[in-house]
């Protein structure tokens, strides 16, 4: 049987799980944008692309390639209304010819644990109104069709891979630095949310959920910044710095004023945060001030 793949939001982490099923050949895939720009975009690739957002169905078109596939994906988060997708299409969705169904939540159901460990049998009880969002249209995906659908739950961690990391953040000077000692944080790399997602289409697990990241667990950005070069640290503090005192910060002096060009003081200082920005304006004395 002919596979197909259909992908309501066939953005960043769909795109890599995509990529994946091009190479190993033998998929046609369907997926959505929100804009125009963005179905073209995935037509070019390649890819039989159609508009989906909260306020606009699937056409007759999309309507006929979902009856058609054999895999659902949705990485559409919930609004305030519940999901749209499901909203929308639920029925179609149950009625389709799908043999997988795959939904990307978050680590955020389980909420503010104290520091605690999570598996996948932890309590779903967020702390927020996403989390209380996402962990409805957990519960309303795996109601779908009275339950009898195979429904898998992918709680993804904080998403990294090319230009969303670290690095592109620096380099684009919107980087922010979290000073927590003994904070760690969730994350896992685009390209092994790909792996989990075809390796689970390749053996269903029907009313499974899976809790995906990167192990060992990351620490805060500033340590891991460390090792880059002090000039682009230094630019990413000016650009951010700027960006903060365009907005609200005073003029009388600037980022570079106080900021060290030696390496061993940029190592240590990186100041990205609206707070060291701060810091860094504040003239250090009358002598430091009238350069």
């Amino acid at each position: 049987m002919a596979q197909r793949l259909f992908v309501f939001g066939l953005g960043y982490s769909a795109m890599a799980l995509v990529r994946r099923l091009n190479d190993a050949g033998g998929w046609t895939i369907a997926g959505t944008s929100r804009s125009d720009e963005g179905v073209a975009r995935l037509a070019q690739a390649g890819i039989d692309a159609f508009r989906f957002a909260s306020d606009a169905p699937l056409n007759d078109a999309g309507l006929g390639a979902l009856a058609e596939t054999t895999h659902v994906l949705s990485s559409v988060p919930p609004d305030e209304d519940g999901d749209p997708v499901l909203r929308l299409h639920g029925p179609a969705i149950a009625a389709s010819d799908a043999i997988w169904i795959g939904y990307l939540s978050t680590t955020g159901v389980y909420g503010d644990t104290g520091g605690d460990w999570v598996d996948e049998s932890a309590p779903v009880q967020p702390s927020g109104p996403r989390g209380e969002r996402r962990a409805a249209a957990e519960k309303d995906w795996r109601a779908l069709g009275g339950g009898k659908l195979p429904v898998h739950i992918f709680r993804i961690a904080g998403i990294y891979g090319p230009g969303r990391n670290a690095l592109a953040q620096l380099r684009a000077g919107t980087a922010r630095c979290t000073d927590k000692p003994g904070h760690n944080f969730s994350r896992i790399h685009v390209e092994d949310i790909a792996a989990a997602l075809a390796a689970s289409m390749a053996k269903p697990n029907p009313g499974a959920i899976y809790n995906r990241r990167r192990d060992p667990m990351s620490s805060p950005s500033r340590p891991a910044c460390s090792g880059l070069s002090p000039r682009l640290l230094f630019r990413s503090r000016q650009r951010s710095c700027r960006r903060w005192r365009r907005a609200s910060m005073p003029t009388t002096a600037g980022c570079a004023t106080t900021a060290s060009s030696r390496s061993s003081a940029l190592r240590s200082t990186i100041p990205i945060t609206r707070r060291d920005c701060a810091r860094s304006l504040k003239p250090e004395s009358d002598a430091g001030d009238a350069r």
